[in-house]
Order: C-alpha cells, then structure tokens, then sequence
C-alpha cells in the first residue's frame, strides 16, 4: 500500500544569513539602526573600544544608575560586526518604555524589525516611572535637567578647549612610555564629561522635545508633511556645522575672484598629491585666501569626513580642504546670505505657527507650552550638532596619542605600518605600554598578534564601503523587507520636506562627491558633517541610514533640501544619471519613467 507523504515548506520574506563564528551567538538582537543615527562609520578595533567603552559606562549604565533603570544597568550594550556598530536592541526597548505613546514615533521605531514594532508602540505609558526618573536625575547629576544640560556642556567645552592648547604644546616624540600613556589618560578622563552630558542632550532631551514639536505640529496644525516643522528648526544660532559651511564657501567666493590661483589649481589634476610644503606654496600667490586658509584650519583643522580615528584629520590632510574649497568655487551660491534668509525664514515661520496656534481652544495655553517647548527643541538641535564639533577636538588628540604609540611599535617591529595600531583592541595596545607586563609575555605573543591584525584590516576593508544587513540574532543577519512597489517606488522615511524633479548622483566615499554636479540628487549610504559644504549644490538627498534627527535629515532641513532617509539599499537600487523624484513630504522616491 502506497504511503501517504506531506511535506512541510519553510517560506522566508526576507534574505537570512546564517554566520559561523560561534561567538556571534548570544540570543541577543543586536540593531544597526541607531548606530546609522551616531555611528555610521566603519569601525576599526580601537576605535570601537575608545568610544564603545564610553558609550556603555557613561551614556549607558551610569546613566541608567541615576535615572533608576535597573534592569539595564549592567547590560552589555554594543556588538563589532563586520566593521559595523550594533546596539543591543533590548537595552533601547527599554529605554523607550519610559517615553510617552505619542513620542514612540515611526523613526524611533525603525530601531526594531517590523514584526516589534507593533508591541513596542503599545507599552502602556508608565508616568510615575519617567517622573521618578527625572527627580532622580535632579538629585543625583543636576546637570542632566533639561534647562542645565546645554549650560554645563558649554562650560566644559571652554575648559576642555584650555586643555587642548596645553596640549597642542606638548612634543609627544620626547615623551616616556609612561608619560605618554598618562597624557591618553588625563585627556580621556577629561573627555568624559562630554559622555555624562550627551546622554541627556542628545539621548533625552533632543529626542523627547523634537518628537513633542513634531506632534503638536500635527495634531494642532495639520503639518503632515513636516513643512512647519522644517522651518522651526532651520537658521538656528550658533550651529558649528553651518558656520563651518559659511567658511568653506567664503573661501571658495575668494577663490572663484581670483582667476590666477584658480587656474593653478585646475591645472594639478589631483590636488591629494600635494604635501604640506606644497600646499603652502600654490596658495601664497593670494595672501586673502593664504590667510583665511590658514585661520580655517586653525578653527576646524581637528575635523575630518569621519568619526572614525584611523582616518586623518583636515589639519593632517589640508589637501582634502582645498578639493572641497575648489568644488564649492563651481557654484556662486552664498551660504552666508543663505544662511541669513534660512533664519528669517524660521522667524516667518515662528510668526505664523503661534498666530495659529492662540488662535484655537485654549490656545493662549498652548502657545506657552509650545514656546517653552521649542526652545528647548531648537536648544538641543544645536547642542546635537555642536557636541560632535567638541568630540572632534577629543578625538582628534586622542588619535595624536595613538599614532605616536604606532610609531613606537613599528620601530621595534610589533607592527608593520604605523596605522595597524588602529586594529588593536585598547587592552593589547596599552600592554606594550605598561610597566608591569612582561618584556617576555609581549613578545611571547607578537606573532598571532600580527595574525590578528591582518585578519581585522581584511575584514575592515573589506566592509568599509558597504552596510551589513540591519539585525543580528544568534549568529544570523537579516533585513526587513525593502519597502519597494513595483519597479518604480521606494520607500524609505520622510526627512526634510519638498518634493525635487532631479537626476541621480550615487556617491559611495567622501572622493567622489567632486562628481557632484549643481542640482543633482545626492544618494549615498550616510552623510557627515564635512559633507554639507557640498550641500549647496544638492537638489535632493536619499541616504541608505539615519531618522529625523540624523545629521543628514538635520542639515537638509537647514538647507531646505528635500530628503528621504533609511532607504536600504539606495547605492545599488539607484543608479547615475536616473531620473528621479525626491518626495521629503511622504518619504518616497519615484523612478520618473
């Protein structure tokens, strides 16, 4: 007799990979997604332990230990995945059980996959907690009260500045081992009140007030397609990112009026090749730009296309400065009166949106409660971009230090080029510096060093220029499915609003944005802050990562480019040349056919 057979069929809606390494699994869902809103770079080892071991000590469990958050007091927080920071997804869920329903909007849930997102919008309210909370945080670190945080990290950063100039004295080479790994110390000591403070500004109170404007907008004026909200929160006052941007462009304005020294630089083909000496010498011919060249890299010189630290810093690469002052020359477009009309655009708007607002039940109510409410928003959109301009100066002295300790090791042949410092977790890297390791031990375990070293640039290499996939759990990756319909829309999440008619620039490293033509939509995988001098030139913006609050939604808004942010996939689905509509209004992007 013939047996009856069912045969079972496991179907799968989103691509799943399976990954060997038997220490990747933890049973712990590890999210790229709010790394993509702060560190989106590709990480190297020491660099993943110079501001991971921060992150979780100050941002993460000091910082639960005061607001009362038990239960993630002692959590593991971070995960290195091919080149890649993750965040412990249970840690932000958490998290975001103390804020209110309302504030749990789509950008914050885009941290989870699609089948969380549900159940983690519905947590009911638990008020008395986040009450609790800030009365702890009152008694306990007074400067993380949302009317102190802004004032106290000003005044550090003017403290912090001092240190810097004593510092910027200092030969490193003469230093001893021990002198030299006491400096690292004391600076990084130092630097840690900017970790205390960042995680109120930005982690609560940027957030919290910006999702509390952004509502209102909504529920009480109908901005759904974020307009109002754009305006409120563009030209703002004292933004380092748009004053640097202001410089860029006056020295391309100088440039641009001085035909013998722009000729000079179109005739080098490749201005990266130029040294120091060289630089110095082809800008002297215009001693206005040679000044205000200088002053610029006095001012920003601690700055660079990434966070991360392997990379050089404009002051070690002043080549990369005049590509950019020389793109920006292309273009007659003034930051500095656009800036200028940027803010009288946001007075126009304030105008408007409290008229409006008194002008419904209770609305003399609402207006002070909405006044209050925007500064502090408007507060801590600065402070958010402001405080990444402070960590440079940190960062940069820092990777001061730690090449000078890769200089050392490559002269006793610990390492074979001074950068593969960087590929060293901290604890193996202070261990050639530490007077109580034995000489024996250290060469003892030289050679699978070196193995190690080279296993981690292959892998960082390897991943620098491409996105992992968005979630791991027990040593599989997956996605959420890519929102696209038909062949010819995409969606990602509403930005900056406006909608743009343009055609496609896909950009995968900061050296090809000189392909940028004027109006142009930029696509690229994440923007930084020493990209938006080219802002100027963009007619749209599509990124693969970031939220509403990511730099490149931030400064899109300030430019009133029309943006859509957390498009997966947006290099490869894109393509040079399409033609394409930018819709910052519903978040979608459209193939023009």
């Amino acid at each position: 007799m013939k047996k009856n057979t069912q045969r079972i069929y496991i179907l799968q809606s989103r691509p799943v990979t399976t990954l060997s390494d038997a220490s990747l699994k933890d049973d712990i869902l590890w999210t790229r997604a709010y790394g993509d809103e702060y560190w989106a770079d590709a990480t190297t080892p020491l660099f993943y332990d110079v501001m991971g071991k921060m992150l979780t000590d100050y941002v993460n469990h000091e910082g639960a230990r005061i607001m009362g958050y038990k239960e993630i007091t002692d959590t593991e927080l971070l995960k290195l995945h091919k080149s890649r920071v993750y965040f412990n997804s249970w840690v932000l869920e958490k998290a975001f059980s103390y804020y209110p329903k309302f504030a749990r909007s789509k950008e914050l849930l885009n941290y989870f996959p699609l089948e969380d997102q549900e159940r983690i919008s519905k947590y009911p309210s638990i008020p008395h907690k986040t009450l609790l909370s800030q009365i702890l945080v009152a008694i306990r670190d007074p400067d993380g009260m949302m009317h102190k945080t802004d004032k106290a990290y000003r005044k550090w950063a003017e403290i912090f500045m001092k240190k810097c100039e004593s510092f910027d004295q200092t030969d490193l080479e003469t230093l001893s081992n021990m002198e030299l790994a006491s400096l690292y110390e004391d600076i990084e000591t130092s630097g840690i009140k900017h970790y205390q403070l960042i995680r109120y500004g930005m982690v609560s109170h940027s957030i919290a007030t910006n999702l509390m404007i952004k509502s209102w907008l909504v529920k009480w004026l109908d901005d759904n397609d974020g307009s109002l909200y754009a305006g409120l929160i563009s030209g703002l006052d004292d933004n380092k990112t748009v004053e640097m941007n202001i410089r860029f462009s006056d020295l391309a304005k100088i440039l641009r009026e001085t035909p013998d020294l722009l000729a000079k630089m179109n005739s080098i083909n490749d201005l990266s090749s130029l040294n120091e000496s060289d630089i110095d010498e082809l800008i002297s011919s215009n001693s206005e730009f040679k000044k205000e060249f200088d002053l610029f890299i006095t001012d920003y010189g601690h700055r660079s296309n990434t966070r991360e630290i392997l990379y050089p810093r404009w002051r070690e690469d002043k080549a990369y400065v005049l590509e950019v002052i020389k793109l920006l020359s292309f273009s007659d477009l003034d930051l500095r009166k656009k800036e200028l009309e940027s803010r009288e655009h946001r007075l126009k708007t304030e105008k408007e949106v409290f008229h409006r607002i008194k002008k419904q039940k209770g609305g003399f109510f609402k207006a002070k409660i909405f006044g209050v409410v925007l500064n502090l928003a408007q507060t801590y959109l600065t402070f958010r971009e402001n405080q990444r301009f402070y960590l440079d100066h940190l960062l940069f002295r820092q990777r001061l230090m730690l090449q000078e300790m890769g200089r050392r090791l490559l002269i006793k042949n610990i390492v074979d080029k001074t950068e593969d410092v960087f590929f060293l977790y901290e604890k193996e890297l202070f261990n050639f510096f530490n007077v109580n390791t034995s000489r024996a031990e250290l060469n003892e375990n030289i050679p699978s060093l070196q193995d190690k070293i080279l296993k981690r640039k292959k892998e960082f290499y390897r991943y620098r220029s491409s996105l992992p996939p968005k979630f791991l759990k027990n040593g599989i990756e997956f996605d959420d499915t890519v929102m696209e319909y038909g062949k010819n829309v995409i969606y990602g999440a509403a930005a900056s609003p406006g909608i743009f008619h343009g055609v496609a620039r896909v950009v995968e490293s900061i050296e090809e944005l000189s392909q940028l033509e004027d109006n142009e939509i930029l696509i690229t995988s994440n923007t930084d802050p020493a990209w938006t001098a080219v802002f100027s030139k963009v007619g749209g913006l599509i990124t693969e990562t970031g939220g509403i609050l990511s730099h490149g939604a931030v400064i899109s808004r300030e430019y009133r480019i029309p943006a859509v942010t957390a498009v997966k996939g947006a290099t490869e689905i894109f393509k040079t040349g399409e033609k394409l509509v930018v819709d910052g209004n519903e978040g979608v992007v459209y193939k023009e056919w």
